[in-house]
């Protein structure tokens, strides 16, 4: 409920952020259709969820939620997905109906540090036809007791438009409901 929900997600699905099934292939290998939430981001626009506590504007070209399928594969400390999209919904009720392909990579070392990479490509409809739209991010972060960490970098191409934005966000917990940013 409240503002940013209304903003952010499209009318017919404001309630509905995931719905999907999944079933192990074989070993660490897994496949899921259904309705996701982004995979491509650590900016999440679910308060709840979102680790950095910010949205860059970059992240206006990368969708909020997707319906599609995923392929999924984990190891100890690594875990890579690829995913095809039937339709992305963006900001602002936009549905894009073309199809987008991307991919995600984490890999965790040790207790306290995850590295993540994300990219999607997809074609847009405008008024001449359609357009090509890039969208890709690098991420670093570290979790410790009383301090968290997260530094990334996001590139967004669409229509001969680049966008770049990079955030350092430091987070101090004073308590287990109290932080600091």
């Amino acid at each position: 409920y409240g503002d940013m929900v209304n903003a952010i997600y499209p009318t017919d699905y404001k309630f509905l952020q995931q719905a999907n099934v999944g079933f192990k292939i074989a070993g660490n290998l897994w496949f899921d259709a259904g309705f996701f939430r982004s995979p491509v981001s650590v900016e999440d626009f679910s308060n709840r969820t979102n680790y950095s506590s910010t949205y860059t504007y970059t992240r206006y070209f990368e969708p909020v939620l997707m319906s599609g399928a995923k392929l999924g594969w984990e190891a100890k400390n690594i875990r890579f997905t690829a995913f095809f999209a039937d339709r992305t919904f963006a900001i602002g009720n936009t549905t894009n109906t073309l199809p987008s392909i991307g991919a995600n990579l984490k890999i965790y070392g040790g207790k306290y540090w995850l590295f993540g990479a994300n990219g999607m490509y997809s074609r847009v409809a405008n008024v001449t036809g359609t357009a090509p739209r890039t969208y890709a991010n690098a991420y670093l972060a570290t979790n410790r007791k009383h301090v968290d960490v997260l530094a990334y970098a996001n590139y967004a191409n669409m229509q001969n438009k680049t966008m770049l934005s990079g955030v350092l966000n430091i987070r101090y917990k004073i308590s287990p409901k109290l932080s600091l940013f």
